[in-house]
């Protein structure tokens, strides 16, 4: 299943399953998922994320990280991709800027895969 997530115009009470429908968080949609699905992210900038250990899943920005970001703030690492388990490793974060992580370990990531590349499934 894909989710839509679009934060100037999403609302985390929508459903998230088509653009014009999207969810507003990317937390929500990662709430949302279940095990192999993708969550599709509109051009923006974005809180930080926790994807559960149990469910791989695969978050990819619509057109690269140029015009997607996630920030940490300086207060906090800007994703935790399947922490606590192999099977959460296998979670995909595409085409992101990660800005102003903080963490005495991965201030950007920590967990998961890390790609550049853009969102090229719908």
């Amino acid at each position: 299943m894909q989710y839509f997530v679009n934060a100037s115009s999403g609302n985390d009470a929508n459903t998230g399953l088509e653009r014009t429908v999207a969810l507003k968080t990317i937390q929500k949609a990662i709430d949302k998922a279940s095990s192999g699905d993708v969550i599709c992210v509109a051009d923006g900038t974005y809180s930080p994320i926790r994807c559960d250990w149990a469910k791989p899943i695969t978050i990819q920005s619509e057109n690269g990280p140029e015009r997607t970001t996630i920030n940490g703030g300086r207060t906090s690492q800007c994703a935790w991709l399947g922490y606590g388990s192999e099977e959460g490793a296998k979670s995909q974060l595409v085409g992101f800027t990660l800005e102003r992580g903080k963490a005495t370990e991965g201030g950007g990531a920590r967990g998961g895969i890390l790609r550049s590349r853009r969102c090229d499934t719908y």
